[in-house]
């Protein structure tokens, strides 16, 4: 039998014209934006410490630009961008 609280829930939101995704695992009053490095997913990298953070969390796991289910800009990856992306999901 599978534990639903452990099964993430997926969205996705608009920033600087790409449709990024991101997930929910956990239903806590208290949110955790988890971001991962330069080679995963949000899901992949944090998906089961999000899960075993317990009821008090909910564990917000987004894919940057370019990675997992998020789209990819063919304009230069910067920080800069993926901090405007992550004010833009803060504000979802």
């Amino acid at each position: 039998m599978t534990d639903q609280k452990d099964v993430p829930s997926r969205f996705t939101y608009e920033s600087d014209g790409l449709t990024l995704a991101y997930s929910v695992v956990g239903d806590g009053p208290q949110p955790i934006v988890f971001v991962h490095g330069a080679t995963a997913t949000g899901e992949f990298e944090w998906g089961a410490l999000a899960a075993a953070l317990g009821p008090k969390y909910r564990g917000i796991l987004p894919d940057i630009r370019g990675h997992g289910r998020s789209e990819f800009a063919r304009t230069p990856h910067t920080g800069e961008a993926v901090c405007t992306d992550l004010h833009q999901l803060r504000s979802h």
